[in-house]
């Protein structure tokens, strides 16, 4: 017996007009009336003559209503070919709006990949709404905030505004391979919902070779967000915080990022400057030695850890002014050992760098199936250690 296949309903964009056949507006019109019920995809195939095509919407675009939506424009490039060796062939700039954000999803089901989005007065993209019941989506390979180059600031007011509310214990939306820079806020903020934010470039160039801070914090993450993860990303120069977690938050873990430069702390706890006592307590680095071309780093925790709580070790050029910090290039991560500490030996000789360190929380209840996914861990992460120079 054949099982069917059920294919998405494609909805093609083929000029960069801002309304009528053919367009990104109506494209999303036809998707919020005919997909309720199953999925949709927006692909482009606009003809092209410079290296990117950019879409000026003169007023604002309709949220979109559809149950999932994905917004590709992948599909300029492979109809087009790679004209921007730099960035996505697809531009949308809000740059002719008082008021509004780029996209919208409504139903916070949906995803957009290989985009530009810039110059929006509100949000380059926005997730969240009443109709918020079974969030789940993807933001892959876009430049938010910038121009299709990644080295301009373009500014959206905010890069991305996730609000899927919050409860479930897996992540609702992933964001992977983005560059987000350049925005007058906050370049990710999380009102609500567990996300994994993995992989981007945050406040940085594209090749993360130069600054391009975004004004508030890289991610700025709400009580109601718990339960998100901030995992292997470029966050520099933004002018708040590298990562800022609201009061209240209990779950929000980090790991193998690329912290520097941020006008304030890399990690903040409450937005309240340095908090040695929080959610998990700031660990010490107890000594660093170099001998026998190896680095040996030790640290120590306090209060609850959990059944497998880890350290993670970062080098840096020069401590943060705060002497807490930042964690510029990382090194790796331990667990604790039977006597308590944590020890990592690195090949090389880090003399003349400044040591800071972290401490996750990690508490095992069970295992869950959700999503496809084992679940089974509470994760929380500190703020930074005070830096240590190797000597």
């Amino acid at each position: 017996m054949m099982i069917p296949t059920l294919l998405a309903l494609v909805l093609t964009v083929t000029n960069p007009h801002d309304d009528g056949a053919g367009s990104l507006r109506d494209a999303i019109e036809r998707a919020n009336a005919l997909c309720a019920a199953e999925e949709c995809r927006i692909e482009f195939r606009i003809p092209a003559t410079t290296p990117w095509t950019t879409i000026r919407p003169q007023r604002p675009l309709p949220p979109l209503l559809a149950r999932s939506i994905t917004i590709d424009g992948n599909t300029q490039t492979a109809f087009a070919g790679d004209t921007n060796p730099d960035g996505p062939e697809l531009e949308v700039n809000g740059s002719l709006l008082t008021e509004g954000s780029g996209l919208e999803f409504a139903r916070c089901s949906g995803a957009v990949y290989g985009m530009a989005i810039n110059g929006f007065p509100a949000n380059g993209i926005t997730v969240g709404g009443p109709d918020c019941t079974a969030p789940s989506g993807a933001l892959g390979g876009n430049y938010i905030g910038t121009d299709p180059t990644g080295t301009r600031a373009v500014p959206n007011m905010r890069g991305v505004w996730l609000d899927t509310r919050a409860g479930d214990i897996y992540w609702h939306w992933q964001l992977g391979g983005n560059v987000i820079s350049g925005n007058t806020a906050s370049g990710i903020f999380v009102a609500s919902g567990p996300q994994l934010i993995r992989g981007n470039v945050i406040g940085l160039t594209a090749k993360h070779d130069a600054p391009l801070g975004n004004g508030a914090s890289g991610v700025a993450i709400l009580a109601k967000g718990s339960g998100t993860d901030v995992e292997d990303n470029y966050i520099g120069f933004n002018h708040h915080f590298g990562v800022a977690i609201g009061r209240g938050a209990q779950k929000v873990a980090m790991h193998g990022n690329s912290f520097q430069a941020n006008w304030q702390l890399a990690i903040d706890w409450d937005m309240d400057g340095v908090s040695p006592a929080n959610v998990v307590n700031i660990p010490t680095i107890t000594s660093v030695t170099y001998a026998d071309g190896v680095t040996t780093i030790v640290g120590t925790t306090s209060g609850d850890m959990g059944l497998f709580p880890r350290m993670s070790f970062y080098a840096n050029d020069a401590p943060d002014p705060s002497g807490y910090g930042e964690g510029q290039y990382f090194l790796g991560w331990v667990h604790r050992a039977s006597d308590g500490t944590y020890t990592l030996r690195v090949e090389g000789d880090l003399r003349g760098k400044w040591i800071a360190t972290t401490a996750t929380y990690v508490f095992f209840y069970g295992f869950i199936r959700t999503n496809g996914e084992f679940q089974g861990f509470i994760t929380a992460t500190s703020e930074f250690s005070r830096a240590v120079e190797v000597r």
